[in-house]
């Protein structure tokens, strides 16, 4: 079950940035809907353990953030992490077996990690695996 979050419904991705020493992304957004006016946020996510964006159209469009369930999330992608982290150590969180990730997961649960969904109307989806999200006006 999906539980909704702030909401940047509608949105336009305009560009974002990964910061892998800081373990923080960034998604720079616009509300761009005249007569309105125009608004930006930056979707920014904490203390990132992993992530993954896909289809990336160079004109997306945010339907909604959400969080998911960890344990389901995970159970969800789990061929996908095995193999990544067969081919090239993602995510960092994997173990060598199951009995391994499972208590890594708990590790990460127990600090707060939790798993956010990007969804789209249009272009780019994908997750953050990170101990917060927070919305950030940036004025017009």
């Amino acid at each position: 079950m999906l539980t909704r979050m702030l909401s940047v419904h509608d949105n336009h991705i305009v560009g974002y940035d990964v910061d892998g020493v800081a373990r923080r992304i960034v998604l720079r957004t616009e509300f761009r809907y005249p007569p309105r006016p125009l608004e930006k946020t930056d979707v920014v996510f904490e203390g990132v353990e992993a992530y993954s964006f896909r289809h990336d159209c160079f004109g997306n469009i945010i339907f909604e953030v959400c969080e998911r369930p960890l344990d389901d999330a995970v159970q969800m992608h789990w061929a996908e992490f095995e193999a990544g982290h067969r081919e090239s150590g993602w995510p960092p969180f994997w173990g060598r077996n199951e009995a391994e990730t499972r208590a890594r997961l708990l590790t990460l649960t127990q600090a707060g990690v939790k798993w956010f969904e990007l969804g789209s109307s249009c272009g780019m989806n994908g997750w953050v695996l990170c101990r917060s999200v927070e919305y950030r006006g940036c004025g017009s």
